[in-house]
């Protein structure tokens, strides 16, 4: 083992006897060094402490919802400093866009390589098949050299267009968890009493935003081929709940309603619209009869 002295740098052994002083630039060595090996234990704590503490939230989430959001809601009983209001936002938005983005590579992933699977297994048939029917028609070389550079060009662009989607996830999923939030935030303010049956003292924004964030967290199941993306829409939803309910205080009917606010929001204008139209077509017709 050795020391290092802050003032030259320089590596000490270490002794049965401590050394007061550097022996390379007499500097007093009680407070201007650290052992090697504790300096490199907490530089390596220091690096991985990010990776254990979301892996231990995203845990917590996945498998404790509820003691979790009702951690939250504690946070919202007491008026928070400005500086636990900005780690409110931030970590939560951290914890989303990274769980998103690793269940969207993770689906494109698989995405690739079934696909890959099932156009290698179509080539093969289609081309025993051709070489039944026809086997002149791959003779020509210029055609067969066409028709591999079409094959490349398809490949290409089916590179792009889902490696694309992983690039941009964070920013589409930025914006989608804002402009949830934002409607998950006016649902909770009508449906919402502040200060009553345990409920805080104010319906904020922030509160919806951490709710809508920690919610992302079955995102992570894109891993599961196939039924990855459904399931982690399904448990979404029932997180969803779960946190409008412990963060709100609110009964089970009305946490339902505040999560799916944004959606019931979406088919009632959608609805409003359509029947606009009918409307309007019926009166176009009997007008012209």
């Amino acid at each position: 083992m050795s020391q290092i002295c802050s003032h030259c740098q320089q590596n000490i052994p270490l002794t049965s006897v401590p050394s007061v002083q550097c022996p390379f630039c007499d500097a007093p060595l009680a407070s201007n060094s650290v052992p090697q090996h504790a300096s490199r234990t907490k530089s390596a704590s220091m690096i991985l402490s990010p990776f254990i503490a979301y892996a231990r939230t995203l845990r917590t989430v996945l498998l404790q919802p509820t003691p979790f959001f009702q951690s939250l809601a504690k946070e919202h009983q007491t008026p928070p400093t400005p500086e636990g209001a900005r780690h409110g936002i931030f970590r939560p938005l951290a914890f989303a866009l990274i769980t998103h983005w690793l269940g969207s590579a993770f689906q494109y992933l698989w995405n690739s390589w079934i696909g890959g699977q099932v156009a290698r297994s179509l080539e093969t048939i289609q081309g025993v098949f051709q070489d039944v029917v026809d086997p002149t028609e791959f003779e020509d070389f210029r055609e067969l050299n066409l028709d591999r550079v079409e094959q490349v060009k398809d490949q290409v662009l089916h590179w792009f267009w889902g490696a694309g989607s992983v690039i941009i996830d964070p920013f589409s999923t930025l914006f989608s968890l804002l402009f949830t939030s934002f409607f998950i935030w006016i649902g909770a303010r009508i449906l919402v009493s502040p200060g009553k049956n345990g409920a805080p003292q104010n319906v904020s924004y922030e509160s919806a935003l951490q709710i809508v964030c920690y919610s992302m967290a079955p995102a992570i199941l894109g891993f599961i081929p196939l039924m990855g993306s459904p399931l982690s829409a399904v448990l979404s939803l029932l997180l969803g709940i779960i946190g409008a309910r412990e963060v709100y205080r609110t009964g089970f009917g009305k946490a339902t309603l505040i999560a799916l606010f944004p959606k019931l929001l979406f088919f009632g204008m959608l609805s409003w619209i359509l029947a606009l139209g009918v409307l309007a077509l019926v009166k176009f017709v009997s007008g012209v009869t």
